[in-house]
C-alpha cells in the first residue's frame, strides 16, 4: 500500500523524511516534489529498483533517467567532470538545470546504455533532504505515466501511481511547473537538449554560447537520445489537443464547434477569456506573467481529461520568458494535431461529427 506523507519546505519533519529515505534504501520507489515537477525516484545504483521505474511509468528502455544529487561529491560518484567545470556548475546549482556528462559507476538501465548521464541538483528543500537522508543519488524521471502530462501536484502522482510506489510525498504545488532545462556539457560546443525552467540566455552568461538546434521542438523518431523529453510522445492529455498558429484561428474554431454541438475546452491566457466561445475555458494565466502560464500548463492539460469535453484547443503564444519551454511542451502535447488552417480543421470536425 502506498503511504502519502505531507511535508512542507518550511518545516521538514525528520521522521517523515527518514521513513521515505528508508524506502529508497530498501529498493522501493518514492514520489517526491522538486521545484520543477514531481519525480518518481529510486536508488540510482540499484538496477532492480531503477528497472521498476520504467515498469510503473510504462517508459521505453532507451529513454535515460536524470540522476538527482544533493552534494558535489555525489556528482563525482556518477559522472566524469573536468575540474574547470566545477566552479561554473557551482554558480548554477542547486536549481532547475540538468547537465549531461560522461557517466561512471551507474547501471546501464539509468543511462539507457549510453556513456553519458543526466545529472541535476534540485533546489527544493524536501528533495535535497530526501537525497541526503537516503545517502545515495536518486534516479528520477517525472512522476507521470509516460506520454501523460508531468505531475505538478501530489494528487496527479496519486492518480497515476497509488498502489505502485511505496511513498508519495505531498510537498504542495511545484514552483515552476515545467521540467528542468537540459544542457549537454559532455562535449563542445554546449548544446540545448530540452528547454525548461532555466532560461537559456541566463545560462549563457555563465556557460558561454549554447547551441539551440532548429529541431528542438521536434520529436526524435529513431536513434539514441541523451536526455528525456527528446523522444516519443510527451506531455499529452488522453483527449485530442489541437494546436492553432494563433488565437484568432482558435476563436474561429471555437465558434464553429459550438455550431456543431461538439464539447470542447480551450486553453487560453486570461486576456482572451471574453473573445473565445464555449463555457469550458481553462485559463492558463496572464501573458504579462509568463511564469504563471508555465506553472499552470500541465495541471490544465490534466483538467482536460477530468472535465466533460471531447477535445481541447490551444494556440501558439509568444511570451517574454519561458517562451521556448512552453512552446516545446505545447507542440509535443498536440503531436500530430497541429492545425495548418481552420478549413482543414472544419473538414476534420465535420467527419468527426458524422461518424462519432
Amino acid at each position: 500500500m502506498t503511504r502519502i506523507i505531507k511535508i512542507s519546505e518550511n518545516r521538514i519533519g525528520k521522521k517523515r523524511i527518514r521513513y521515505a529515505a528508508n524506502q529508497i534504501k530498501d529498493g522501493k520507489l518514492v514520489v517526491f516534489p522538486t521545484e520543477t515537477v514531481y519525480g518518481i525516484g529510486a536508488n540510482a545504483f540499484n538496477e532492480k529498483a531503477c528497472r521498476e521505474i520504467f515498469k510503473v511509468k510504462n517508459r521505453a528502455a532507451d529513454n535515460p533517467l536524470i540522476v538527482h544529487i544533493c552534494r558535489f561529491d555525489q556528482l563525482k560518484e556518477v559522472a566524469v567532470v573536468p575540474d574547470k567545470l566545477f566552479k561554473v556548475i557551482d554558480r548554477l546549482w542547486p536549481g532547475p538545470v540538468t547537465f549531461i556528462f560522461k557517466s561512471r559507476n551507474l547501471p546501464k538501465v539509468v543511462t539507457a546504455g549510453l556513456d553519458t548521464v543526466a545529472v541535476r541538483m534540485p533546489s527544493n528543500k524536501i528533495a535535497l533532504e530526501l537525497i541526503k537522508e537516503s545517502n545515495v543519488p536518486i534516479a528520477a524521471p517525472s512522476a507521470n505515466i509516460s506520454t501523460f502530462p508531468s505531475a505538478t501536484e501530489a494528487r496527479h502522482a496519486v492518480a497515476d501511481f497509488f498502489g505502485k510506489v511505496a511513498v508519495i510525498i505531498d510537498g504542495g504545488r511545484s514552483k515552476f511547473g515545467l521540467e528542468s532545462t537540459v544542457i549537454d556539457l559532455s562535449k563542445k560546443p554546449y548544446r540545448l537538449l530540452r528547454p525548461g525552467s532555466y532560461d537559456v540566455s541566463r545560462l549563457e552568461k555563465v556557460l558561454g554560447k549554447i547551441i539551440i538546434p532548429d529541431s528542438i521542438n521536434k520529436t526524435v523518431r529513431k536513434g539514441k537520445v541523451l536526455s528525456p523529453g527528446m523522444k516519443y510522445r510527451h506531455y499529452s492529455p488522453k483527449k485530442p489537443l489541437f494546436l492553432f498558429d494563433n488565437i484568432n484561428e482558435l476563436i474561429s474554431a471555437s465558434r464553429f464547434l459550438e455550431s456543431k454541438n461538439v464539447k470542447f475546452a480551450t486553453f487560453i491566457p486570461c486576456e482572451y477569456k471574453a473573445k473565445v466561445n464555449g463555457n469550458k475555458k481553462l485559463i492558463l494565466g496572464s501573458r504579462d506573467k509568463p511564469d504563471e502560464i508555465a506553472r499552470n500548463l500541465f495541471s490544465s492539460f490534466r483538467k482536460l481529461d477530468e472535465i466533460d469535453a471531447e477535445i481541447g484547443l490551444i494556440a501558439d503564444m509568444k511570451l517574454d520568458s519561458f517562451d521556448l519551454a512552453v512552446r516545446n511542451r505545447i507542440v509535443k502535447a498536440a503531436g500530430e494535431n497541429k492545425v495548418k488552417n481552420v478549413k482543414q480543421f472544419i473538414k476534420f470536425i465535420d467527419s468527426y461529427v458524422t461518424y462519432r
